[in-house]
């Protein structure tokens, strides 16, 4: 089985990445691949300690200590700037450090030269840090060369000291800034910063054409190599066992992170922290700020087969590649943005130990036949799980902890995969509106299965089920705005020892056509309830109960017009038989008027006999418990299931029932 290298930081794409000294930037244009190989991706660097920082639960602002970063301007206003003939200063309502960014509109008749200046209160010394970094839009797509950001030397912005060119991909070749958000522009000076910077300045050795460009939050960083290295670009958390997360960066002041996702519109930038409050060693990292393009990205020829997967994994050692020691963080914020990998028509490929930061999608699919994932970390990305209609074979998503993404962990399909398994340990921090952790909308014939751990913090619901089936065990719901679980559409939602902590744990009130079936609810194996339609529902209770009986189920009709003919109908007892002898199932039920009906039944079924439904309905007086039995004999022995059923001729009744007995004739 064969090795290929691939180095996002320092490799080289005229090589053929067959050897580590031959090792490629891109995984593009890699050839000779097969069934079975490895396609091996650098690590990236490991995460440095800042010392001592402030964690507060419910809140995005982290206190670092001072020293780490060197504020140079804030830029969130127009004070202080000077604009150049037909150049326009305006303060714009998108930003990532509030309350405004600078907007910088060149008209049609300026050309070239400095468009814009600013001139500092005090002259900076910068000499103890080596990187720039700053929050960085523009409203047109533009080619290299159009603006540098300049520190000057003088107070009026014209003797540049440092000139930094504002592109993305300061590791690659250039592309240009999206249109859409805000990038973090990142300029290594490869050696100290200047002592004595006194201006800033805007300026265009080429004609930008009338198109704006917004920056904000400019600050000077440690090299990348320094574990004191703390930049826009970087990530954040407490890296321990207890909360191993990862957190994207919104922006950062001489003492102050703030977390957040990569939106700039208010109310998208990212709900505040949920965790321990406490002054603790933190860290962080600088991913790969990889230089792909959407064509560097593609995955090449050379698929795998059920049998041999082609592996692309991650963390791999940055001295020789020849130890798998860390993960691989791959930043978007570096120029790809759209997708990690594009897997285009490239059947049974797994990635593993592959950490995806701020890209609109993780991986692309276009028709493939078997894909596994391991991501332990993604952070602040958009797409999680793609639309899966067009995939035919196993799709496994295996994630670790999902921070601060910017869509929910969504599926949507009619006619998926035969096999589709979602994992996660976490999914957390989504933005304040529009948002859940966790949207499905497939057909109820697909079946994902789910293993996701916890969902917390999401600015709509935890779980948004749509159409389809859907079946949980033991996730933790905790502090999601609107509602732990949301239904809407056609549905089947099933939580088993789910544990419901926020304040609304469940919706249903745009649920006519779907249910809700959860059990063991907290953790109390005697506590169940099942929500059909927007206001039915069958549910374990304790104020009403036979004589002798600690529980009973709770069944309130609401105004569906629930018949004898077409009965609110719930599954509540699943027992053995053996053939040929005669079975009885008995209930205790209590109706609040001779009016309403209750009953049980065993559905027909022609396996073991049974032709028809076999039904008994309740006929004594009101407010009080009666036995209700039904009887057959099967044919054949097997399992059946009971229903306990229920309709009205009032409004709103209350239905009880309890002490179930199934026994059968020796």
């Amino acid at each position: 089985m064969a090795e290929f290298y691939i180095d996002p930081d320092g490799g080289n794409d005229a090589n053929n990445g067959t050897t580590f000294a031959l090792r490629r930037k891109s995984i593009a244009g890699l050839t000779g691949h097969t069934a079975g190989d490895t396609i091996k991706i650098m690590a990236s660097r490991d995460p440095g300690l800042l010392g001592n920082c402030q964690w507060t639960d419910n809140s995005n602002a982290i206190a670092i200590p001072a020293g780490l970063v060197q504020p140079i301007d804030d830029i969130t206003s127009t004070g202080g700037w000077v604009a150049s003939s037909n150049i326009t200063l305006s303060a714009a309502t998108q930003y990532r450090l509030p309350p405004a960014s600078l907007q910088v509109t060149p008209g049609s008749a300026f050309t070239t030269g400095k468009a814009a200046y600013k001139t500092l209160a005090a002259p900076l010394d910068l000499s103890a840090f080596q990187v720039i970094s700053a929050q960085v839009m523009m409203a047109t797509a533009a080619a290299s060369g159009f603006w540098q950001l300049r520190l000057c030397s003088d107070t009026l912005g014209d003797v540049p000291v440092v000139t930094i060119p504002v592109t993305m991909r300061q590791l690659g070749t250039f592309v240009s800034f999206t249109t859409t958000t805000f990038f973090p522009l990142q300029f290594d000076n490869g050696a100290p910063l200047p002592s004595n910077i006194n201006s800033i300045s805007l300026y265009c050795p080429a004609d930008p054409g009338t198109g704006y460009i917004r920056i904000n939050n400019l600050i000077a960083s440690k090299s990348y190599d320094d574990p004191l290295h703390l930049s826009l670009a970087s990530i954040i958390g407490k890296n321990t066992a207890q909360e191993p997360e990862w957190y994207p960066i919104r922006y950062i002041t001489a003492t102050q992170v703030q977390l957040g996702n990569y939106a700039f519109t208010a109310g998208l930038e990212g709900r505040p922290y949920n965790g321990v409050t406490e002054n603790v060693p933190t860290y962080a990292r600088i991913p790969c700020l990889t230089p792909w393009s959407s064509a560097e990205r593609s995955l090449p020829s050379g698929s795998g087969t059920a049998a041999n997967y082609v592996k692309i994994s991650g963390g791999w050692n940055r001295v020789d590649m020849s130890t798998q020691t860390g993960d691989t963080f791959i930043s978007g914020l570096g120029g790809s943005f759209g997708a990690l990998i594009d897997q285009n028509l490239r059947n049974y490929i797994e990635y593993s130990r592959l950490c995806p930061v701020a890209f609109v999608d993780t991986i692309l699919f276009s028709n493939p036949n078997g894909t596994r994932v391991n991501f332990p970390h993604v952070v602040g990305c958009f797409g999680l799980v793609p639309a899966v209609t067009s995939h035919k074979g196993p799709l496994e998503y295996n994630l670790g902890y999902v921070t601060n993404p910017q869509t929910q962990i969504c599926a949507d399909s009619t006619n998926g995969p035969p096999d589709f398994r979602v994992s996660a340990k976490r999914l957390t921090g989504g933005s304040n509106n529009g948002l859940a952790g966790m949207r499905w909308n497939c057909a109820e014939r697909f079946l994902p299965k789910y293993d996701i751990k916890r969902i917390d913090n999401f600015g709509i619901a935890g779980l948004n089920a749509q159409i389809g089936h859907y079946v949980l065990k033991g996730t933790k719901f905790d502090r999601n705005n609107q509602a732990d679980v949301q239904m809407g559409g056609n549905c089947r939602v099933e939580i088993d020892n789910g544990q419901f902590l926020s304040a609304t744990p469940y919706n249903t009130s745009n649920m006519p056509l779907s249910e809700l079936r959860l059990s063991n609810i907290n953790g109390d194996i005697t506590k169940h309830a099942t929500y059909i339609g927007s206001d039915s529902s069958f549910q374990s209770d304790t104020a009403v109960t036979d004589t002798g009986s600690s529980m009973s189920w709770k069944m309130m009709l609401g105004i569906t017009a629930y018949t004898a003919v077409a009965p609110l109908a719930v599954p509540i007892l699943t027992f053995a038989f053996n053939a040929n002898k005669l079975v009885t199932v008995t209930a205790r039920i209590r109706r609040p008027d001779t009016d309403c009906g209750a009953g049980i039944r065993v559905s027909a079924n022609p396996l073991y006999g049974l032709d028809a439904d076999v039904v008994a309905s309740a006929s004594g007086a009101a407010n009080q418990f009666e036995t209700v039995s039904l009887s057959f004999t099967p044919t054949k022995a097997g399992v059946l299931t009971a229903d306990a059923l229920g309709w009205q001729n009032l409004t709103s009744p209350t239905i009880y029932f309890d002490n179930f007995t199934v026994s059968q004739a020796t």
